[in-house]
């Protein structure tokens, strides 16, 4: 019996329940500034994480609601990113943007040596898996 899994985990050996904590422990000072963490499984059993920021559609006027941008979430995002890779394997991160070209993609290394700071645009989603 001992061998078996608990029924809320994925044959992939991960754990959603505690990979969202981990997320949500280290992501908590953006998660009180409003932004959210999704976390779901993919096709391969991997997990997809996603990082977004509600829009507010209350008001017309602001009209950059449910955007945001590298060099505002990096500082916490980046020390993030060192301890996730530490604990799990992550692919490479999708990011969204309001350019005509919908996504741009980095590596891990790519983020924590902080090159999305050249992207001089707003982002709807950051969005990579996690093995």
């Amino acid at each position: 019996m001992k061998h078996l899994k608990r029924f809320n985990e994925s044959t992939s050996g991960l754990n959603k329940e505690e990979v969202q904590d981990f997320c949500e422990t280290n992501l908590a000072y953006l998660m009180d500034e409003g932004y959210d963490i999704y976390l779901k499984e993919d096709r391969d059993r991997s997990l997809l994480f996603a990082l977004t920021i509600p829009s507010d559609t209350s008001t017309e006027e602001d009209y950059d609601a449910g955007e945001f941008k590298w060099d505002d979430i990096k500082d916490h995002f980046i020390p993030f990113l060192t301890r996730l890779n530490k604990n799990y394997s992550v692919g490479k991160a999708q990011f969204f943007t309001n350019r005509t070209k919908t996504y741009e993609y980095y590596t891990i290394q790519q983020m924590i040596q902080d090159e999305p700071s050249e992207l001089d645009c707003y982002l709807y989603e950051i969005e990579f898996s996690i093995k």
